[in-house]
C-alpha cells in the first residue's frame, strides 16, 4: 500500500509538470522551424529562458562576435494571433517603436519593400547617429512555414552614406534631427520575427546587430541596444493586445501581412 502510495504521489507530481514541459517544447520547435527559412536565424532558448518568457517577462540575449557587429536580441510572448500582431508593429505610420529613434519613409520600392531613414538621439557628448535601411518581408518564410512564422528583416544601404541630406529635402524634420552633424552607422540589419506558438499566444523576436562607429566601442553597443527592448516590447504588447483592436478599423488602409495578403479590418 506504501508503495503504490508512492508511485501515486511521483506520478501526480510528474503531471503538474506537463504543461510547462509541451510549452516549453512548442517553443522549441516552433523557432527550429522558422530558423530554417529566416533570413536571420535566431538562438534556440534555455529552460530558465523559457520560463521567464511563460512568465510574461522579456527574455533578452547578446551575442559577440570578434569578426563583425554583436547582436542583441529580445522576445516576449504575446496573448494573441500572428495576423494581429503583425498589423500592430507594421502600423509604423501611426505608432512609434522607440522614443529614442526617430524614423522617416523615403520610399516604396514595391507594396512591402520600403527605404527607411533613422535617427538615433545619442547623450551628449555622443554624436547622434542615423542610417538608410531596406526593409522587405521574407515570403519564403511565411511558404515554408504555412503561415507560422512571419519575418521583416532590414540591412543597412551602404551606399546612400553620402545622399541623405538630398534624401530628406523637402521632409518636415524635427528640429533635433539634424543629418548635417551625423555619424552614418557602417553595420545596421535586423529582423522582427513572428513564431506561432498557438492559436492565440504569438512569440515576438527582435533582433538588431549595430554599429554605430565613431568613438563608441562596438562591443558596448548590444548592450546598449538590449537595454532598450524591455519598454520597447512591453510597449508592442499592450498594442497588439489593446490598442490596435480599436485603431485597425475602417477607413483605415489595410496593411499586408507576412504573406503578402491584406490582413483584414477589425469590426
Amino acid at each position: 500500500m506504501i508503495m503504490i502510495k508512492q508511485i501515486t504521489t511521483i506520478i501526480a507530481f510528474f503531471f503538474c509538470f506537463l504543461p510547462s514541459v509541451s510549452l516549453a517544447s512548442e517553443i522549441t520547435t516552433a523557432i527550429q522551424q522558422c530558423n530554417r527559412s529566416a533570413y536571420f536565424s535566431v538562438p534556440e532558448l534555455k529552460p530558465a529562458q523559457e520560463k521567464t518568457l511563460k512568465e510574461g517577462k522579456v527574455v533578452t540575449i547578446i551575442e559577440r562576435k570578434t569578426d563583425k557587429a554583436g547582436r542583441a536580441i529580445g522576445m516576449i510572448l504575446i496573448n494573441t494571433d500572428i495576423k494581429t500582431l503583425w498589423a500592430a508593429y507594421r502600423d509604423a505610420l501611426h505608432f512609434q517603436l522607440q522614443e529614442s529613434t526617430t524614423e522617416y519613409l523615403l520610399s516604396v520600392i514595391k507594396p512591402d519593400t520600403q527605404i527607411w531613414y533613422g535617427y538615433l538621439d545619442l547623450p551628449w557628448p555622443l554624436a547622434d547617429r542615423h542610417w538608410i535601411i531596406k526593409t522587405w518581408n521574407n515570403y519564403k518564410l511565411a511558404t515554408k512555414t504555412n503561415n507560422a512564422c512571419w519575418e521583416h528583416p532590414w540591412q543597412l544601404m551602404k551606399e546612400e552614406e553620402n545622399n541623405v541630406e538630398a534624401k530628406l529635402a523637402g521632409k518636415k524634420i524635427p528640429s533635433n534631427v539634424k543629418p548635417a552633424e551625423a555619424i552614418y552607422t557602417p553595420v545596421n540589419e535586423g529582423a522582427f520575427l513572428l513564431v506561432t506558438i498557438a492559436p492565440k499566444k504569438t512569440l515576438l523576436v527582435y533582433h538588431a546587430s549595430t554599429v554605430v562607429g565613431g568613438n563608441v566601442p562596438s562591443n558596448l553597443l548590444p548592450n546598449f541596444i538590449a537595454s532598450t527592448f524591455k519598454g520597447m516590447l512591453m510597449d508592442m504588447r499592450n498594442r497588439a493586445e489593446k490598442l490596435i483592436l480599436g485603431h485597425y478599423k475602417a477607413p483605415h488602409k489595410a496593411i499586408n501581412g507576412g504573406d503578402r495578403k491584406p490582413i483584414d479590418l477589425f469590426e
